[in-house]
């Protein structure tokens, strides 16, 4: 996604234009703003089934017999 965003600032600041500038860095702003929202969107519900899948292993390997007895 940011590999998109650096091609677009390269087309864009070709112009020199001021107008150009403060567009691309308004764009830059929100693209990076939306792409760190759609990575916690994909973060947050994978650290819950982590989360539910460690405790459930630990619920499991709590009730196994130890070597000592």
């Amino acid at each position: 996604i940011e590999i998109m965003t650096i091609a677009s600032c390269a087309l864009v600041v070709v112009r020199q234009n001021g107008h150009t500038l403060v567009a691309i860095t308004r764009y830059m702003i929100m693209h990076l703003f939306g792409s760190g929202l759609l990575l916690m969107g994909i973060a947050y519900p994978l650290l819950f089934v982590v989360m539910a899948l460690f405790a459930l292993l630990t619920k499991l390997l709590g009730t196994l017999p130890s070597k000592d007895e």
